[in-house]
């Protein structure tokens, strides 16, 4: 049976709070048995964000972990996410103008 959303975050959040209290006032790292624990979490989480078209999220979440190998090192590989932001860009500039028309109008 797959988790739900709420689970596999539940699942990720209490397990970063248990490593960061674990870790408190020490010099710690994760054990590679601990990242492949969030590995895997991050993994099934994407997995849930894509299958219900929410590709930015799932994106995001799997940059989160690298994947390990079982000697601790992370498996090589590029990682390259694209964005179009001429839109966002117009609509900021929009927004500026607009502002400072405002302003001039207040004047």
């Amino acid at each position: 049976m797959a988790q739900s959303g709420w689970s596999l975050s539940l699942d990720v959040w209490s397990a970063r709070f248990l490593a960061w209290a674990a870790s408190w006032g020490r010099d710690a790292e994760l054990t590679p048995e601990a990242h492949a624990y969030f590995y895997d979490r991050y993994s099934r989480l994407a997995a849930h964000h894509r299958v219900r078209g929410r590709l930015r999220r799932a994106a995001r979440l799997e940059l989160k972990e690298p994947a390990f190998e079982a000697d601790g090192t992370t498996l090589g590989g590029v990682v390259a996410s694209f964005e179009d932001i001429t839109e966002r860009k117009r609509l900021e500039e929009a927004w500026r103008q607009a502002s400072s028309e405002l302003a001039a109008l207040r004047h």
